[in-house]
């Protein structure tokens, strides 16, 4: 008999627990067929080849919140990226896209883990063509000084509420790689946005500092958009600095929607 009351009390608080969070089983699948080239003349090859990521990279994840009472709830994201036209993993880490837990509430949120910079937060809000693969603005930043990191490792972020639509975030990485002779490594960024019906508009900054390297690498973001419904400007202007040198990056785009 006393087993049989421990284990209704074990199944009535687990209905408590299922009625107050929620889990989510999300991902995205993308596939491509065509043909690839590489190389001149008589060493030039194709290949005809069906391949992941085309788009968008393909990836699955789980998200989920636990009401903690009070206006508190406890946060988590798991994301893999995967290929889906050999179904292995795209990196050997499980989870090497997002893994962070945190809580939120009327404060805004505090989440701890691998999770995207605060400046990725306005650079991929403002992107054109939107944050994906066909975005040229990666490739084409990138040729002078290294792009950003986009995913920060050991990192702590916060995000405010909305105060009438200004909005604010603040990350810090921690690096595990401290040696003898040399502090570890950080990342730093930060965000200031403001968003109201049609018009998004922010400031961005990151600071990477890399263990045993002298200058550390920073990034200075101003960009926007305005959605008039039948299409959407983007724009951006990016100040990115290593030591003497610097890099001035543009990029101005107009998204048309096809579909809902």
């Amino acid at each position: 008999m006393k087993k049989s009351l421990i284990a209704l009390a074990v199944l009535a608080a687990a209905g408590v627990a299922s009625a107050q969070s929620t889990v989510t089983l999300y991902g995205v699948a993308d596939v491509w067929f065509g043909q690839t080239g590489a190389g001149v003349g008589a060493a030039h090859l194709t290949q005809t080849r069906v391949n992941s990521g085309g788009v968008n990279g393909s990836r699955w994840g789980l998200k989920g919140t636990e009401d903690l009472g009070g206006g508190l709830k406890a946060n988590f994201v798991l994301e893999q990226g995967f290929n889906i036209d050999d179904g292995s993993a795209s990196s050997a880490l499980a989870f090497h896209r997002q893994a962070f837990v945190g809580v939120s509430g009327g404060f805004g949120s505090v989440n701890l883990g691998r999770q995207y910079s605060a400046y990725d937060s306005l650079r991929g809000a403002t992107n054109n063509t939107y944050d994906s693969a066909v975005a040229t603005t990666g490739a084409t930043w990138g040729n002078g000084i290294a792009d950003y990191t986009s995913r920060v490792n050991n990192a702590i972020r916060y995000d405010s509420p909305s105060f009438g639509g200004v909005t604010a975030s603040v990350m810090v990485g921690l690096g595990e790689d401290k040696t003898a002779i040399a502090d570890a490594s950080q990342n730093t960024s930060l965000n200031i946005q403001y968003a109201a019906g049609p018009v998004l508009v922010g400031l961005a900054y990151q600071d990477q500092k890399t263990v045993a390297v002298v200058d550390n690498t920073t990034y200075t973001l101003l960009a926007g958009s305005y959605d008039f419904g039948v299409a959407k400007l983007v724009a951006g202007y990016n100040k990115a600095k290593f030591g003497p040198a610097s890099d001035s990056e543009y990029q101005l785009g107009v998204n048309f929607p096809v579909g809902a």
